[in-house]
């Protein structure tokens, strides 16, 4: 059977969300629509087809900018990658990636994914580079405060501004600018959820992305400057919920102003060299892996890109 890889269609976008929310009957199907309504690009979406054109596998493969040891560097990030469920134990998921790297490692250093399972992509070179550890607590531990300096829906200068200051103390993060997080609000909004600021004399101190449930709250990222922020945040948005969910990096002591949650760390990133030779040359470094290539540097590693 021949079969070629290829952007998606304009006129594909109907169509590829119809199949995701067949491969994903788990998903929350409100989340998939945010997705296509924010962020999909039919450009930025690859589709395996066969000779007559039908659909195999789709996978979205994003351009990003990470920063890695006081280097901003270029990179293909795969996410929502997928073999048709009628179609699927063919062989045709290690088409796609196949398809995929030999594109991209032309051009970027490095290739990130994220999958609900790492070990399939471990044969293409894949490994486990940044985890991140979800919290789990009951609201009514949490300790309460006024809502002096509560912010809905902070403008994005000054969510840009606490996510650099944040971010300084961490390594493997993408950059964003306020377009980014122009779209973050959008896509919160389209799911029922929203972001939420701490101000002090009128800066802009800490914010909170979260995600609303009838019994819980999904606190999918929080930048702050000190835990004092940080538990006031959480406070609030968790305001009627019983539960709080909330995700963090390994190195963030979450239990010492939470000592009552409970903790599950989970992969997030995958990542693969593609030119070992160069990455080794750009940090003057030696590396085995791309396990060891995020853990050659000092800082601790953080990244919550959640689309």
């Amino acid at each position: 059977m021949l079969m070629k890889i290829d952007h998606a269609l304009p006129e594909d976008k109907e169509q590829i969300l119809k199949y995701y929310k067949a491969a994903y009957p788990d998903a929350h199907a409100v989340q998939l629509d945010a997705y296509f309504k924010v962020y999909y690009k039919h450009e930025e979406t690859f589709v395996l087809r066969d000779e007559v054109g039908e659909m195999l596998g789709i996978a979205s493969v994003r351009p990003k900018i990470i920063h890695l040891n006081d280097k901003n560097v270029k990179v293909s990030y795969i996410n929502r990658i997928m073999t048709l469920p009628h179609q699927q134990g063919k062989g045709y998921m290690n088409l796609l990636v196949e398809g995929i790297l030999n594109h991209f490692a032309k051009t970027d250093i490095m290739t990130l994914l994220r999958a609900y399972e790492p070990k399939i992509f471990e044969k293409f070179g894949f490994e486990s580079a940044i985890q991140t550890v979800q919290y789990s607590a009951s609201v009514n531990k949490l300790p309460k405060f006024s809502i002096d300096g509560i912010v809905p829906q902070p403008k994005s200068e000054g969510l840009m501004r606490v996510y650099e200051n944040f971010t300084q103390h961490f390594d493997g993060y993408f950059l964003r600018n306020q377009d980014d997080f122009e779209q973050i609000r959008s896509f919160m909004a389209a799911q029922g959820g929203s972001i939420v600021g701490l101000s002090h004399k009128g800066q802009l101190q800490g914010y909170c992305i979260y995600k609303n449930y009838p019994s819980h709250v999904e606190v999918l990222e929080c930048a702050y400057d000190t835990s004092g922020t940080l538990l006031r945040l959480l406070s609030f948005v968790s305001k009627g919920k019983q539960r709080l969910i909330y995700y963090a990096s390994e190195k963030e002591n979450i239990l010492k102003v939470m000592p009552y949650a409970t903790k599950n760390t989970q992969p997030f990133l995958l990542a693969r060299i593609n030119d070992q030779e160069l990455f080794e040359r750009l940090y003057d470094i030696r590396i085995i892996s791309a396990y060891s290539a995020f853990k050659a540097f000092e800082k601790p590693l953080f990244n919550r890109d959640f689309q």
